[in-house]
């Protein structure tokens, strides 16, 4: 039995097979990217680190917003009152059984009056 689980057993073979040799690493054609303005690259003359560009913008200035619309109606949207279209609802109740909310059960309501289950 024992030479018989010995001529069974197999080395370790890896499930992934990697198609192709090593790369080798060596000098690589830097490129900029497609989407840079005017093919600014890292290290450029032109190219500023984060710290050099931060610290030529000016700080931040809040600015209030004054409405052009004057001080009447308090708000910006004004309600108008229109008829139902198809498949719309004015209230929860009238939506249909399977999409109501389920009223909440006695023990559901002292679990999270309760702080949840200890």
């Amino acid at each position: 039995m024992r030479s018989s689980a010995v001529s069974f057993a197999k080395g370790n073979v890896p499930m992934i097979k990697f198609v192709g040799g090593r790369h080798a690493i060596g000098a690589m054609n830097v490129v900029p990217h497609p989407c840079t303005v005017d093919g600014l690259m890292p290290g450029s003359d032109r190219w500023l680190s984060v710290r050099d560009f931060l610290a030529k913008q000016a700080p931040f200035e809040v600015i209030p917003y004054v409405s052009k619309g004057g001080s009447g109606g308090g708000g910006q949207y004004v309600f108008k009152q229109r008829p139902l279209k198809e498949n719309e609802v004015s209230s929860l109740l009238e939506l249909p059984k399977k999409y109501r909310m389920r009223p909440m059960e006695e023990l559901e309501i002292d679990i999270i009056n309760h702080g949840g289950i200890n």
